[in-house]
C-alpha cells in the first residue's frame, strides 16, 4: 500500500509518488515493468512503465478538476509473474499561510546546448521567523534543473537543452518549514530556452539540372534553387 497527497493547483510532470519493486532473479536476466491497471479516473495520472514513477499528465490541474480521493491499482511484471499494489492519493486545496515565495512565479532564461551547471535563479521565501529553516525541492523537471535544499538557488544540472525540442519549461518548486504541520508554499519558475543557431543550411532536390537556350539574354534566369534552413 502506497499513500501521497496532491496539493492544488498543480501542473504536469509533478511527481507524485516513487513506486519500488524488487525481484529476486539475477537483475542481468529481469527486467521490470509497471503499469497503472485501474482507478486512473479522468486519467490525470501516468506511470513511468521503467521506473516505477507516477506524475501527473500534461496541462495544469486546477481546483475543481479533480476528485478529492483516487485509488490506483498497479502491478508489476517481470515478463512472466505479476506483483500488485495500491496506490492511494488525496487531493487538497494548498492552504495559504505565512510562508510563501516572493512571487507567485519567476522568469528565467537558459542557452541551448549548454552542458555547463549553471544558476537559473533564485526562489527566496518570505514569512519564516529568523534562523527558521525551510527546506526547498522541485516537484517535477528535475532532469534539467535542481535546486539547493536550504537556499532556493536553482541550478541546472549540465544536461542539454534542445530548443527544437521543447523551448519552455515550467518548474514547480515548494518551500516547507519544520513546524508541525508544516506550511507549505509553491512557485513557478518559467525557463525561456534561448536559441543557438546550430544548423546549416541545406539545398532541397539535389542535383539540379537545367537547359538553357543558346540565344538566352544576358540575365535571364536559368534555374531557382532552393535551400532550407533548420531552425
Amino acid at each position: 500500500m502506497y499513500t501521497a497527497t496532491v496539493l492544488l493547483p498543480t501542473y504536469s510532470d509533478v511527481v507524485v509518488i516513487q513506486l519500488n519493486a524488487s525481484d529476486a532473479d539475477t537483475t542481468d536476466f529481469t527486467h521490470l515493468q509497471y503499469s497503472i491497471d485501474a482507478g486512473n479516473t479522468g486519467n490525470h495520472f501516468q506511470l513511468n512503465e521503467d521506473s516505477g514513477v507516477v506524475t501527473l499528465r500534461e496541462g495544469a490541474v486546477e481546483i475543481g478538476d479533480m476528485q478529492e480521493h483516487y485509488e490506483l491499482k498497479v502491478s508489476v511484471s517481470d515478463g512472466k509473474f505479476v506483483g500488485h499494489a495500491t496506490v492511494r492519493i488525496e487531493v487538497k486545496e494548498l492552504e495559504m499561510s505565512g510562508l510563501r515565495f516572493s512571487l507567485a512565479e519567476f522568469d528565467a532564461e537558459v542557452l541551448e546546448n549548454t552542458t555547463l551547471v549553471e544558476h537559473v535563479a533564485l526562489l527566496p521565501v518570505v514569512g519564516r521567523a529568523r534562523n527558521e529553516h525551510v527546506s526547498f525541492k522541485l516537484l517535477n523537471a528535475e532532469r534539467h534543473f535542481s535546486i539547493h535544499p536550504t537556499s532556493g538557488v536553482v541550478r541546472t544540472t549540465g544536461v542539454p537543452f534542445d530548443r527544437e525540442e521543447r523551448d519552455s519549461y515550467i518548474v514547480v518548486a515548494e518551500a516547507r518549514d519544520e513546524r508541525i504541520p508544516a506550511r507549505v508554499a509553491h512557485a513557478l519558475l518559467h525557463v525561456h530556452v534561448i536559441d543557438v543557431n546550430d544548423n546549416s543550411p541545406v539545398f532541397v532536390h539535389q542535383p539540379y539540372f537545367t537547359m538553357v537556350a543558346v540565344d538566352a539574354a544576358v540575365g535571364a534566369v536559368i534555374k531557382k534553387v532552393i535551400n532550407t534552413f533548420l531552425q
